[in-house]
C-alpha cells in the first residue's frame, strides 16, 4: 500500500489495455483494499484501469490433490484466456 502512487503512476505512463493482478498481493497493490481472490476472481477495475483478477500461479503448486491441482489449473487458464479476450483493443 505504501507504494501504491508508484505504481499507478507506472500504469499511467505504460497505459496498458488491462491489467492483470496474480494473486492477492497484486490485487492489494491494485486496489488498496484487502481483496479475497474467491469472492474478486475475474473482471475488476483498478481506478482508471481495466483490469482482472485471478490467482498467482504458485497457488497451483500448492496443489496437494492431483485432481484439485487439474481443476485448478484448467480454472487459471480459463482465467487467462478470459483477461486475453478483455486485452484484445477495440
Amino acid at each position: 500500500k505504501h507504494y501504491r502512487w508508484w505504481l499507478l503512476k507506472e500504469l499511467e505512463f505504460v497505459n496498458p489495455h488491462l491489467v492483470v493482478a496474480l494473486g492477492a498481493t497484486a490485487a492489494l497493490a491494485l486496489t488498496g483494499a484487502p481483496v479475497t481472490i474467491g469472492r474478486a476472481r475475474g473482471p475488476a477495475q483498478f481506478g482508471p484501469f481495466h483490469g482482472y483478477i485471478t490467482v498467482h500461479p504458485s497457488s497451483l503448486l500448492r496443489q496437494t490433490d492431483g485432481h484439485e491441482r487439474a481443476v485448478a489449473y484448467a480454472t487459471f487458464v480459463r482465467d487467462l484466456r478470459n483477461a486475453a479476450e478483455l486485452a484484445a483493443p477495440l
